[in-house]
């Protein structure tokens, strides 16, 4: 019976010796799995530029919310106070389609706009002076926006106006269009030719004399009023 009990201990005392060197040896063998960490930050892009933020707590996202609806719910809400020469703008002045997207500073103040809206402002803080740019690049591209209209409209009465044979109506028409001093050619060209056909040498003259102002150095009408100045008519 002791022989036995010394038996089993025995085998008990070497099973376990034997899983000990088995996990010795192959330890290194065993790598731990990789853990799945949750991201701490993001990023995007924003008008082109890359942006990293900080993954937000679910805290700091409940007082975001909060604000954002405080915000929202005041019409009057700006994310500071102005100071001595700026003044309160709304958002909505420098939107998409509000005639600023050529002016210098726009982009500046879309990003600024985009992130008062982000937080619910309804008001971003302007400088008085880049404020008073703004309104006269918005007039200005008003007046060029009108100008174009009114120049297209009277090309397309004269040339109909020629096609229907009406030279004296067109030429009126065209001369009305030039007036406008707007960069385009056609009605400066189509009169330059009018006025060639009838050998009306002084108006010819005039027209292109009026046009190398609108457009200086232009090949045309330099070649052509130089060719009228040697005499040349053809």
């Amino acid at each position: 019976m002791e022989a036995a009990l010394m038996w089993v201990a025995a085998v008990c005392i070497g099973a376990s010796l034997f899983i000990a060197v088995v996990a010795w040896v192959t330890k290194p063998l065993r790598k731990k799995k990789p853990t799945t960490e949750r991201s701490t930050s993001v990023s995007f892009r924003v008008q082109g530029e890359d942006v990293v933020t900080p993954v937000p707590s679910t805290e700091r996202l409940t007082q975001w919310h909060d604000e954002y609806t405080a915000n929202k719910s005041n019409p009057d809400s700006c994310e500071v106070l102005p100071g001595a020469g700026e003044l309160r703008v709304p958002v909505s002045f420098f939107a998409p389609g509000c005639g600023l997207a050529g002016w210098a500073k726009y982009d500046n103040y879309w990003s600024a706009c985009s992130r008062a809206k982000f937080r619910g402002f309804s008001y971003i803080v302007v400088s008085e002076a880049d404020y008073a740019e703004a309104n006269e690049y918005i007039a200005e591209a008003k007046r060029k926006e009108e100008l174009l209209s009114a120049t297209v409209e009277l090309n397309n009465k004269g040339i109909a106006l020629e096609k229907a044979g009406e030279v004296e109506a067109a030429i009126f028409t065209y001369e009305q269009c030039i007036k406008l001093r707007y960069p385009a050619t056609n009605a400066f060209r189509r009169l330059c030719v009018l006025y060639r056909k009838r050998k009306d040498k002084v108006n010819e003259v005039r027209v292109i004399e009026t046009a190398l102002e609108v457009f200086p150095g232009d090949g045309f009408f330099t070649s052509r009023l130089s060719r009228l100045s040697d005499g040349v008519s053809k």
